[in-house]
């Protein structure tokens, strides 16, 4: 359930539309109101500063999570690195080479992760107690693994767990990934093998999982056993009764599970960037010494809008209108300072005599086709103080005022910023 929750909700989110800047267009004498309003007043938002606190300790922890088990991971393969290195290399009766080790293990393959060399390593303990043919049964075994590349993926595949770490799903997904490993490298060495040597292997299985009861620490995922003991019983019962059904089953099973679980949480992680991005969008924080910006109505929403060029077409206009008499009073809503004050904003006659200012949260607004501005640039403004007033210069539909509003640099659409208000 939990895949399925993350994907439809990764869908909804990465259906929203996305914000394309485009110019503002408008021609003279055209005027066309679409809602009454009374005043424009900033957002209170109250509660944003705490969701932000909690979010931003969500993240923390969600990083540490990552790092530890990055962590965990390098230090298990740092570990069985230092076991091969400093094991005795020896030869067995049919020519494979591997290692020795007085470290209690469990015998396991690295497969180096460019090439195709490989240490095989196994406990002194173990190796005291088999026969030359139950050693052999377990080089085949690792070999097995190396031939499929399962050391490597399993260093993959911790990789990717370490980044959905709070994720259940993900360690058990891993854990029946080396069943179905364990059970594949068992049916490969016990190919056309008789009922004894089945027999002798499953035992060879059981002395192992002795000698390793007590082992905690992380192995190479091509390991001979594990500490799951349900599917060591699972395991022995196949090699007795040679039974590839089940593995083929199982197999199939888990690469639908594991391709759904990996989807879902690349998804997921979409779906959250993009709702920290919007969250972003609408934390300006400006806090609650709101002050009126107008008086006026809206005469042009954000985004699709109609085009007043052509005729029941619409266009993306990237602000808000807000239409007024002539001459109206346009005032600060917070503290901030003006980042602009000019009669030709960045060499686009279009918007007329334009305002900007900077307020805190890293928000910046534009109030463009004025009449007048009564402020500079580099003055330090407090709410409340006299900005401009309306006009119609520039191309303009009339007397009115455009809006525009950025957070962090990226465009936003002003009535996420500013609110309507009676």
């Amino acid at each position: 359930m939990a895949p399925m929750f993350c994907a439809t909700l990764a869908t909804a989110f990465l259906t929203l539309p996305e914000l394309h800047p485009q110019q503002a267009v408008g021609i003279p004498n055209v005027q066309v109101t679409l809602d009454p309003i009374q005043v424009l007043r900033l957002s209170p938002l109250q509660n944003i500063e705490s969701d932000k606190n909690v979010l931003d300790a969500i993240v923390w922890l969600y990083l540490i999570g990552v790092l530890t088990s990055l962590i965990r991971v390098i230090i298990g393969r740092a570990r069985a690195l230092r076991i091969a290195r400093l094991g005795t290399k020896t030869r067995s009766s049919s020519g494979i080479n591997y290692v020795v080790s007085s470290d209690e293990i469990t015998p396991f393959i690295l497969s180096n992760l460019v090439g195709d060399g490989y240490q095989i390593v196994i406990p002194n303990t173990l190796e005291r107690e088999l026969s030359s043919d139950e050693l052999e049964h377990i080089l085949s075994h690792e070999l097995a693994h190396h031939y499929f590349s399962d050391d490597r993926m399993g260093m993959l595949l911790r990789f990717a767990a370490a980044f959905s770490w709070f994720n259940p799903i993900s360690h058990l997904t891993f854990v029946k990934w080396e069943h179905c490993i364990e059970l594949r490298s068992d049916l490969t060495a016990l190919h056309n093998q008789s009922k004894a040597s089945r027999s002798a292997y499953a035992n060879t299985l059981v002395t192992a999982l002795h000698l390793t009861a007590n082992r905690v620490r992380q192995y190479p995922a091509a390991s001979f056993s594990t500490n799951h003991l349900r599917n060591e019983k699972m395991r022995i019962k196949s090699i007795l009764h040679g039974d590839a059904t089940t593995f083929k089953g199982f197999s199939s099973k888990l690469m639908i599970v594991s391709g759904a679980t990996l989807i879902s949480i690349a998804v997921a992680s979409l779906a959250t960037a993009k709702d920290n991005e919007r969250r972003l969008a609408n934390s300006n924080l400006i806090g609650e010494d709101m002050q009126l910006i107008m008086s006026g109505r809206l005469t042009a929403s954000y985004g699709k809008s109609p085009d007043p060029f052509k005729k029941g077409h619409s266009r993306d206009h990237k602000g808000v209108d807000l239409g007024a008499p002539l001459g109206t009073p346009i005032y600060s809503p917070t503290d901030g300072v003006v980042l602009a004050a000019t009669d030709l904003y960045r060499n686009k006659p279009k918007y007329g005599k334009v305002v900007v200012i900077k307020t805190s949260g890293k928000t910046k607004t534009l109030f463009a086709h004025l009449d007048s501005y009564k402020v500079k640039k580099g003055d330090k403004i407090s709410a409340g103080t006299l900005l401009a007033t309306v006009g119609q210069s520039g191309v303009s539909t009339g007397p009115h005022l455009h809006i525009e509003t950025f957070v962090n640099g990226k465009r936003v659409n002003p009535l996420d910023v500013w609110q309507l208000a009676e």
